[in-house]
């Protein structure tokens, strides 16, 4: 994902994620450089309760996130 340099950006992915019942297994950030940062995360997706394309779209239309693409 590519995020905004923005307090709370972050934060709010993982309340989405942990309220679509998904459990997260690892996070990692790149240092913020012009206004923006990388991160990559896991999720473990078995108790899910929303089709994860669902999810996808919600996590793309939070203010702060540039880009997410999913890696299988």
């Amino acid at each position: 994902m590519i995020l905004d340099h923005i307090s709370g950006v972050l934060s709010k992915i993982l309340d989405v994620v942990a309220k679509a019942n998904g459990n997260i297994l690892t996070i990692n950030q790149s240092i913020p450089q012009e206004d923006f940062a990388m991160v990559s995360m896991s999720i473990d997706i078995v108790a899910l309760n929303q089709n994860p394309d669902e999810l996808i779209d919600i996590i793309k239309n939070l203010p702060g996130v540039r880009k997410i693409q999913i890696i299988k």
